[in-house]
Formats: structure tokens, sequence, C-alpha cells
């Protein structure tokens, strides 16, 4: 069951931070792993000086990502605060190291998914 203060603390900060989804070993080799596909990638992968600082379509250039939401621990906090039908829609990678950051203003990120609701149509004579 999900701490109900962590709840709160999304709702007051519209962030919360989950402790020990990953141990340093995980976290290092998710790390690695994810550099490896960012260098890699063609596409949807932004660049400045040669460094990976974002992509728009994590799950395509590091499909890995689809499987570690899949933690306990997030996919607990996930089906409390949004219901038990929540999933992954879309990942997003920024690194914004103090050196190399940009400001934005005030925004707030939203994602809405949609059911594809395209329908056929049949007549019959």
């Amino acid at each position: 069951m999900v701490d109900l203060t962590l709840q709160d603390e999304l709702l007051n900060r519209g962030f919360v931070v989950l402790s020990r989804v990953f141990d340093g070993t995980q976290a290092n080799t998710i790390a690695a792993e994810l550099e490896g596909s960012l260098r890699l990638a063609e596409s949807s992968v932004l660049r400045s000086r040669g460094s990976a600082y974002g992509a728009r379509n994590l799950l395509e250039t590091f499909p890995e990502a689809a499987e570690l939401v899949r933690q306990p621990v997030l996919r607990e906090f996930a089906r409390a605060v949004l219901g038990e039908p929540a999933g992954l829609v879309r990942g997003l990678y920024f690194d914004k190291p103090p050196e190399r950051s940009w400001s934005l203003p005030w925004h707030k990120d939203r994602t809405i998914a949609v059911k594809d609701n395209a329908c056929s149509t049949s007549t019959s004579g």
C-alpha cells in the first residue's frame, strides 16, 4: 500500500521522489545502457557539444524504459494515484547539469492518452 503522505506530497508539490526503486548497481547499469542507446540513436535525440541532453521519444530510443516502470514501487504508486489501468504513455529524457542548464517559464507538461477510437462502418444491402 502506498503511503498517503506521498500522495499528499504529490498533490501539494506537484512531484514526489520515490526512494529505493533501484539500488546503486541497478542505477549504474541503467545509466550506462541509456547512455549507449542515446549515443547510437540518430533521430529524436537532442545534442549539444557532442552530448545528448534530451530525447523526445525515449520508448523508441531506449525500449528498456518500458520494463523499468514495472518495478513494484513505481507500479504501486502509479496505480494508487491514477487507478488500476495506469500505464506508460510516453518517455522523455532531459539531462540538465548545473553547468549546462537552461531555464523555462513555469509550465505544466500534460499527456493525454486517448484510446484508438477509429471505427469502421460497413453497410449491408
